[in-house]
Order: C-alpha cells, then sequence, then structure tokens
C-alpha cells in the first residue's frame, strides 16, 4: 500500500509533454488555470514554478488562454444576427484591447 503512494507521488507533479497538454487542454475549454491545475494533480506553487522556469510552458498556456477566448467570441458570434456580427465583433475587440 505505501509503494503504491510512493508511486503516485512520483507520477503527480513531473513536468512532461502529456502533463503540459492536459492543462493546456483544460484551459482551451474555459476552464481557469486554476481549475487546470488541480485537474492534473499538481499545485497552484508548482504550476507557477512551471511558468517561470520553462518558457515554452508559458507561451503554452498563454496561447491555450487565448484560443479560449476565440471560441468564446465565436460561439457569440454565431447566435447574434448576420448584420449584428461586425459591429459585436468590433466592440468585443475593443473591449479585449484594453483588458
Amino acid at each position: 500500500m505505501e509503494e503504491q503512494k510512493q508511486e503516485k507521488a512520483k507520477k503527480v507533479g513531473k513536468y512532461n509533454p502529456k502533463t503540459v497538454k492536459a492543462i493546456t487542454d483544460a484551459l482551451k475549454e474555459g476552464n481557469t488555470r486554476r481549475t487546470a491545475f488541480r485537474l492534473v494533480g499538481i499545485g497552484e506553487s508548482t504550476f507557477y514554478d512551471w511558468l517561470v522556469e520553462h518558457p515554452e510552458f508559458k507561451l503554452a498556456v498563454e496561447e491555450a488562454e487565448a484560443r479560449k477566448v476565440t471560441a468564446y467570441h465565436k460561439k457569440y458570434l454565431n447566435k447574434c444576427a448576420p448584420q449584428q456580427r461586425e459591429k459585436q465583433w468590433r466592440s468585443q475587440g475593443i473591449a479585449l484591447t484594453y483588458n
């Protein structure tokens, strides 16, 4: 039983492509950073340490979050009447620019 716990502890918190993909996939689906790192079983400090220690991870997280915003706006625009889409997109783009 103790060996199983130790083996599980070794798997959690390891920086690897599989963990990075799981985090970025969760972010792309619209989850928060906190939810994403909890889904893969790492702590908040580990997540933010990885952002500092691994520039490629930081870039992947930022890209995943940007895609989340894009996906949200595309979904929103599809619900708008065609004549309002251009106007809505511009107003949403301005809001994103200033955030």
